[in-house]
């Protein structure tokens, strides 16, 4: 519950409020530890309701009207009592505004819940908050689904999931295993392409004094034959979407305005070609940066139907109509299926939005990222 009221303040220090007053039991609201809120606020409507529900734990927040930094907060520390045409709230104050607490003018009264105010316990570092239920506050964490990488990787994107089906009374793990299941699965079906991942990776740029071919550290030779492209580096990982850090021999990072990246694939060097090396023990550049290809529009609707129908198949429950019955005889009740077969050579799954998603990222059914290799290539291409 969240709410904001306008009402009068008075610094009287007595009860009964009056008219649309808010009162407390001190001179001071930043000395106070009793409300007294009127059931009226200042635009004549009734809200005892609001403040009959408020729970021990919920903040309540008083702030001048005129100046945002002029406030105190407090939190509910016992139950309300309903008196007559007003409400007494324990509580005990938790800040002061940097201006002060509000004068005896108008204020707005902020109420916030408890449950609105903190998160479900538990989880590690990088987990991710799922709803496991209909109701407010039915959350856990999980860890978010994992995605396949090469050498070199650091790390993924989580693969976003939005639930199509009811996840009420499935635990957290149960949740993170379908996400990631789900996510492995239509990143196969992608050709292996969708998703962006973080690498450090470290690189020989040549091995000649002439700038020739490099390599890099998974010993793949790099690079072209002419001096000029002494001054660039392919980078194993494309498209390339940013470089975080890059570093020559272990020292600082060096200024980003130093290099750029050019086809989303070179790491040129603007301040000077990189240095070259005759020695293949210790590589002297280390390139951080993020590569691959962003989640396509309709990606969580696609996960969420793969991770429901395995959530169903591992709990033994009933799945919705196959989207490949070709005709169905109601009073017969005969349904009549395309052959499973089709969807799998087709690289599909046999659910409509899921394989709506792989036809539009994956129309020539591509197994992995194509690649052209020759050793006359001077440059990429």
């Amino acid at each position: 519950m969240f709410g904001s009221y306008d009402y009068q303040y008075n610094s009287v220090g007595v009860e009964p409020p009056t008219g649309n007053q808010l009162r407390s039991n001190s001179a001071a609201l930043s000395t106070s530890t009793l409300l007294w809120v009127r059931d009226q606020e200042n635009s004549g409507m009734d809200v005892r309701h609001v403040w009959h529900r408020v729970e021990v734990g919920d903040q309540v927040g008083v702030q001048d009207f005129d100046d945002a930094d002029r406030y105190v907060t407090f939190h509910v520390i016992g139950p309300p009592v309903a008196k007559v045409d007003y409400t007494e709230l324990p509580v005990q104050v938790d800040a002061i505004g940097p201006s002060g607490e509000p004068p005896a003018q108008k204020v707005r009264v902020v109420i916030q819940t408890a449950d609105e105010m903190s998160l479900p316990p538990g989880g590690a570092p990088g987990d991710v908050l799922v709803k496991t239920g209909p109701g407010d506050g039915e959350a856990g964490w999980v860890a978010p689904a994992a995605v396949p990488g090469p050498v070199g990787v650091t790390g993924c994107e989580a693969w976003p999931v939005e639930w199509p089906c009811d996840v009420e009374g499935k635990t957290p793990e149960q949740l993170a295993a379908a996400s990631e299941f789900a996510g492995f699965m239509l990143w196969g079906l992608s050709g292996r392409r969708i998703g962006t991942c973080a690498y450090d990776e470290s690189y020989w740029p040549s091995t000649t004094g002439a700038c020739g071919v490099g390599k890099d550290s998974a010993g793949n030779w790099r690079n072209a034959m002419v001096g000029a492209d002494c001054c660039k580096l392919l980078l194993a990982r494309t498209p390339v979407l940013s470089v975080e850090a890059v570093t020559i021999d272990g020292g600082a990072p060096l200024d980003p305005a130093a290099y750029d990246v050019v086809r989303s694939a070179w790491l040129r060097s603007r301040s000077g070609c990189w240095p070259t090396s005759w020695s293949c023990d210790d590589p002297p550049i280390r390139v951080q940066y993020t590569a691959g290809f962003p989640f396509p529009p309709g990606t969580p609707l696609a996960v969420g139907e793969v991770a429901c129908e395995l959530l169903k198949g591992w709990a033994g429950e009933a799945c919705k109509l196959p989207a490949r019955a070709i005709s169905v005889s109601r009073q017969g009740v005969t349904v009549q299926l395309a052959d499973p077969a089709e969807f799998v050579e087709n690289g599909l799954l046999g659910l409509p939005v899921a394989d709506a998603w792989i036809r539009a990222v994956n129309p020539n059914k591509l197994q992995m990222a194509s690649r052209v290799y020759s050793p006359d290539l001077a440059a990429r291409r």
